[in-house]
């Protein structure tokens, strides 16, 4: 799930849309699309006009042109997209095949490994 502020959004994704149905994707989400905005008018700061604020989000699911059986490949397109989104590109503009979407899983995963710090054993103990 991804909340997307500037355009007051919510979009789902996953890699499988047959299993759940939108219809059951948007039950569970809908809480949150109600409750979202009442919590940021009243703990964030934003440049919205006040009746604005209380909007609900509407929920849509991205279409990810890519059937992703393994579940954590989700987590890796939603990664990608918000990339996307962080250089300002529309998010609709995605066509990733599973050879694509599985190199990005294993470049974050090598990415994340370089940010830890190897300590090496106390000798000592």
């Amino acid at each position: 799930m991804i909340v997307y502020f500037p355009m007051w959004v919510i979009y789902v994704v996953d890699a499988n849309q047959t299993c759940p149905p939108i219809s059951v994707v948007k039950d569970v989400v809908n809480p949150i699309s109600i409750m979202m905005p009442h919590m940021i008018s009243r703990f964030c700061l934003t440049s919205r006009p006040r009746e604005l604020n209380y909007l609900v989000f509407p929920i849509s699911r991205l279409d990810i042109p890519v059937l992703l059986e393994h579940p954590g490949y989700a987590a890796v397109v939603v990664l990608i997209l918000l990339e996307i989104a962080a250089v300002g590109k529309p998010l609709i503009d995605l066509a990733l095949t599973k050879e694509e979407v599985h190199v990005a899983a294993e470049n974050y995963a090598i990415s994340t490994l370089g940010m830890f710090k190897v300590v090496p054993p106390n000798p000592a103990v």
